[in-house]
């Protein structure tokens, strides 16, 4: 390997894993390398971007990746005079920082798999809910409205029960709303009760 600086000829260099022979050439540029060489050294191998069309991607990419390199440098001087300090590498900083991102803002996860049919989550024992109440086939239940029956004296086939007070109440039009009118008289019933 011809070079300006230094022989061609190898040079013998020792390592603590390695021992072997180099150009002079390479053990110069290995001795002299600059910031700029060590930057690519260290960002290369962990990389974010590989491939993009977009070429203002790869700028910013670069950009971020640069100055997290800057800062593992500046945790590096600043730290390494705190006892029991350990130098972190680039693959070891950026690890830090993503698991302090991550600690500090946590993902919430999808649950997996088909929603639950039950669409209300709060508790539902004394409210007076239409509900539709279904057979284990799928299809809906009927049966005869309570309060058609029992005030109006006709017989009329629902689907609804209220969860309150499991009885039978047919949901009709704003007219002839049997759920309503129930509802209705029991407060009234009880706003009686309470002024005696």
């Amino acid at each position: 390997m011809a070079g300006q600086a230094g022989s061609a000829y190898p040079q013998h260099f020792h390592a603590p894993w390695n021992d072997g022979m180099k150009p002079d050439t390479v053990l110069l540029y290995n001795k002299t390398m600059g910031g700029v060489d060590n930057v690519d050294k260290a960002i290369k191998p962990n990389q974010s971007l590989r491939k993009s069309y977009k070429w203002y991607k790869k700028v910013a990419f670069y950009l971020v990746e640069l100055s997290v390199y800057n800062s593992m440098i500046m945790y590096n001087t600043t730290q390494n005079d705190q006892v029991g300090f350990r130098r972190l590498n680039y693959e070891a900083f950026v690890k830090s920082i993503i698991h302090n991102i991550l600690t500090k803002f946590p993902v919430a996860r999808k649950p997996r798999g088909r929603p639950s049919q039950s669409r209300v989550s709060v508790p539902l024992a004394n409210m007076h809910i239409p509900e539709r109440v279904m057979k284990e086939n799928g299809y809906p239940s009927k049966s005869d409205c309570f309060h058609c029956k029992t005030k109006l004296g006709k017989r009329t086939i629902t689907q609804f029960k209220c969860l309150a007070c499991e009885k039978r109440l047919c949901i009709g039009s704003s007219v002839f709303n049997c759920f309503k009118f129930y509802h209705d008289e029991m407060v009234s019933r009880e706003h009686a009760v309470y002024l005696c």
